[in-house]
């Protein structure tokens, strides 16, 4: 499993996004603009990956299907690529919707069925 490159720093920069692009490749990536109180001008910005097969795997074992806790810290640590950590770990609602993000990246792709 992949791990979280911990970012101290409320932004990231554009060489972490294209080292990331080249290593997940651009459809795999998104960024997220969360804007933590009603008020705020500015949004904080956190840089996302798609969740890998792997994890959807892991989330789906005995061990993680009934404990949303480490399937929450599961999502957060294989899908956060950057952004402001210290922010994550202290802001529940921050945390929370990021954890929702992801969950909807995992059921983004649109399918079709033809004739044959």
């Amino acid at each position: 499993m992949e791990n979280f490159i911990e970012n101290t720093l409320p932004e990231f920069s554009q060489e972490q996004i294209e080292a990331a692009k080249a290593k997940y490749g651009s459809k795999c990536l998104k960024i997220s603009e969360i804007f933590p109180n009603e008020d705020d001008e500015e949004p904080v910005r956190f840089l996302l990956k798609k969740p890998s097969k792997n994890l959807i795997y892991l989330l789906g074992s005995k061990e993680y299907e009934n404990d949303v806790q480490k399937s929450s810290k599961a999502m957060i640590s294989n899908c956060v690529l950057a952004g402001d950590a210290q922010l994550l770990e202290n802001d529940a609602s921050v945390y929370t919707e990021l954890v929702s993000q992801i969950g909807g990246m995992a059921k983004a792709a649109k399918s079709s069925l033809k004739k044959v």
